[in-house]
């Protein structure tokens, strides 16, 4: 679905700026903020990637910058942001911590990432359903790390008013030997070494949340006949013999019938689950479906309301 693909894209480029945040630096508490952050662009060789008209900074340690163009690789993958505010930003040996939020995200054509022509369902659009007037797409990203505790959680969000809220948060345990390795090395890393970096991550927990703000609801009562019947979800879950599959079909059902305004689906193993094991397991069902059940159990996979 486009609407997937710009969503995701949106996530991408908000992760892009944090990163560039997260090592450019502490020059959010200096008054040549401007000065120090295209230098940090310059120094990457993203002066074509990486574009605002004007900062203001102050000394709570909060900045804004306004009119931020990111580009892609093509035209049709730039991003446009009215504004981006840096609400915190905390940098030490030992912990780091950065909240932005995105403000009046656009498509390279400075429309709406999510318009009143945008598809729920094939012949379905947001207009059809007599959603119009939507406001722009915002974001947040919040990134917390601390070394004594070898831990890194972060939180995404994505808002669009009339249409959908998705929040996304994963907690990740011993990060310090990739972070250590990025502040250090990040000239020379190339994705093969930082792959072996990250060999010794494992998750502590993720989750995915969808909020309905109207568009989910509306479809249900306009268009009942699109309702996944329950039945024909159980029928495909325990095809598979998937474990829990009545809980995560209400849950389902519920969502897409308007009875409720939020689904998630959140992982969280008894102990860190280490991410070379999830890559593994991950190929492993690609070709063998019925070790499905297995992983999910090991995650503790819930789909809830």
């Amino acid at each position: 679905m486009a609407l997937n693909k710009k969503v995701g894209l949106t996530v991408i480029a908000a992760a892009i700026i944090g990163a560039g945040v997260w090592f450019g630096g502490n020059y959010f508490l200096s008054n040549k903020i401007e000065t120090e952050a295209k230098a940090y662009i310059a120094k990457n060789n993203l002066e074509e990637h990486i574009k605002w008209e004007s900062v203001e900074g102050r000394l709570n340690k909060k900045a804004i910058f306004h009119q931020v163009t990111l580009s892609g690789m093509t035209p049709k993958e730039t991003l446009h942001i009215e504004q981006l505010e840096v609400n915190d930003y905390d940098k030490s040996d030992d912990r780091f911590l950065l909240d932005i939020d995105l403000k009046g995200i656009t498509d390279y054509q400075k429309q709406p990432i999510i318009s009143s022509a945008e598809e729920l369902q094939p012949g379905i659009t947001l207009e059809s359903l007599g959603i119009t007037d939507i406001p722009l797409l915002n974001s947040h990203i919040k990134i917390k790390q601390d070394s004594p505790s070898n831990y890194v959680t972060i939180d995404i969000g994505l808002n669009q008013e009339k249409v959908i809220d998705v929040e996304f948060a994963i907690d990740m345990k011993n990060t310090n030997t990739l972070i250590d390795a990025v502040r250090e090395q990040s000239n020379e890393l190339s994705p093969l070494r930082v792959l072996g970096f990250a060999s010794s991550m494992a998750v502590g927990e993720v989750s995915i949340q969808f909020k309905d703000k109207g568009a989910i609801a509306t479809n249900a009562k306009k268009n009942p006949e699109l309702i996944p019947p329950k039945q024909e979800c159980l029928d495909n879950l325990e095809a598979l013999h998937l474990p829990h599959a009545d809980t995560y079909c209400d849950a389902i059902v519920k969502y897409f019938s308007g009875d409720a305004s939020t689904i998630m689906v959140s992982a969280k193993p008894q102990k860190p689950y280490p991410v070379v094991k999830l890559i593994d397991d991950w190929r492993k069902i690609q070709i063998m479906p019925y070790m499905i059940p297995d992983v999910i159990e090991k995650l503790n996979i819930k789909v809830s309301n």
